[in-house]
């Protein structure tokens, strides 16, 4: 589920990106490269309402998603129990080299 949430978020950020290019800009560089395309189709007032309900909509489902993601991340870490750590953590020790010679645990000498 996660994994659907971040492709569609991952979409709306696409989406967001045309929305705002294609807005038509009270100066600067967006009117040279064509921000103003929509309003001639559409109509100047009508085009950018929607254009601007896009962008907040976009803007908001990706604010929204992103919180929702962690939550649902946050889930299913918290879904392994420490019997399985302490289990994995076996697993580790069991597969470590050491060199010959050495003691995976420092004598008491060493620790002081």
């Amino acid at each position: 589920m996660t994994t659907i949430l971040i492709g569609l978020m991952i979409l709306a950020a696409f989406l967001l990106v045309l929305f705002v290019l294609a807005q038509n800009s009270k100066g600067g560089v967006g009117g040279q490269f064509g921000g103003g395309g929509m309003s001639q189709i559409v109509g100047a007032k009508k085009g950018a309402d929607l254009l601007e309900k896009l962008t907040w909509g976009c803007a908001i489902f990706i604010m929204v998603g992103s919180i929702l993601a962690n939550i649902m991340y946050a889930g299913d870490a918290g879904e392994s129990t420490s019997e399985e750590l302490n289990s994995n953590i076996e697993v580790a020790k069991s597969k470590s080299v050491l060199p010959t010679g050495l003691d995976s645990t420092p004598s008491e000498e060493e620790a002081e």
